[in-house]
């Protein structure tokens, strides 16, 4: 039979490999977007990206 601290402590390991995943999927990911494209005139996909969101604003008048 388990005991309350054997819950506990598997909980507690499974939050920390849970962690550890989203640190290692973060790493790849951003890799991957600092990557430099062909097909965006060999920019990264991040650097595209913030280009595109930090436009100047254009006037309408």
């Amino acid at each position: 039979m388990r005991t309350l601290e054997d819950i506990e402590k598997n909980s507690v390991d499974l939050k920390a490999s849970r962690l550890a995943a989203t640190i290692e999927r973060d790493k790849f990911e951003r890799r991957l977007n600092e990557r430099p494209r062909k097909t965006l005139n060999f920019d990264a996909h991040a650097e595209r990206f913030h280009q595109s969101v930090h436009r100047p604003v254009e006037s309408t008048e």
